[in-house]
């Protein structure tokens, strides 16, 4: 405790070792929270997980495991092309589309929709 009759030493050395303590009291309560996370982790995954001898047969039966029909996507290969073309400005000519492959998204539609709806507010 930090009294007027102390010195200016003995003030700074009782504010040194109080910061210490404070810190040291802070490290441990981390410590424990973290054995306790790695505890509930240990708890949570105790579930029984298959082998390898207790996997489950896949059906083999023809009407589940109907071929879905592949479509033409000439109209969408061609709609890319465009789209490509007309954001370069030259013409569809100098362009070969080999493949199309869709890009997966980071973020569900909603959060980007809110995203951009808060971007506009802003304005």
């Amino acid at each position: 405790m930090i009294t007027d009759a102390m010195t200016l030493g003995e003030k700074f050395i009782n504010s040194i070792g109080l910061t210490i303590l404070g810190m040291a009291i802070v490290f441990v309560v981390l410590i424990i929270l973290s054995y306790a996370l790695d505890l509930l982790r240990i708890i949570g995954t105790d579930k029984k997980k298959p082998t390898s001898s207790e996997e489950v047969e896949q059906p083999t039966n023809s009407a589940s495991a109907a071929e879905v029909p592949q479509e033409d996507d000439g109209e969408i290969i061609a709609v890319i092309t465009a789209a490509i073309a007309s954001l370069s400005g030259s013409s569809i000519e100098n362009f070969i589309v080999k493949s199309i492959k869709p890009v997966p998204q980071k973020n569900n539609i909603w959060s980007i929709t809110g995203r951009t709806e808060r971007m506009l507010n802003r304005l």
